[in-house]
């Protein structure tokens, strides 16, 4: 599998079957299935990757005009938007 590394979802679902290699960089994170479904799916991931990718390849430059996040995370968007802007001005 290529394409994946500014972030994103491996297509399909089959939790503890571990069948994709991955090279990962310290600090990164892996979600089990179930946590990426709560977080409001792969459109949810993706949003979420270009919001705090700012400033690297393939990164948002603002967090304006970003549409409202779906699932749990939509839940905390607001509280999201103001650290984002703070880690630009840091």
């Amino acid at each position: 599998m290529t394409g994946l590394a500014s972030g994103g979802v491996i297509p399909g679902y089959a939790p503890g079957h571990y069948s994709v290699p991955a090279m990962l960089s310290p600090g990164e994170g892996v979600l089990v299935p179930e946590a990426v479904r709560a977080l409001g799916g792969a459109a949810a991931i993706d949003q979420l990757n270009r919001l705090y990718s700012r400033g690297r390849v393939g990164g948002d430059t603002s967090v304006q005009g970003l549409p409202a996040l779906p699932g749990a995370v939509g839940q905390v968007q607001g509280a999201a938007a103001p650290a984002a802007h703070v880690t630009q001005n840091v």
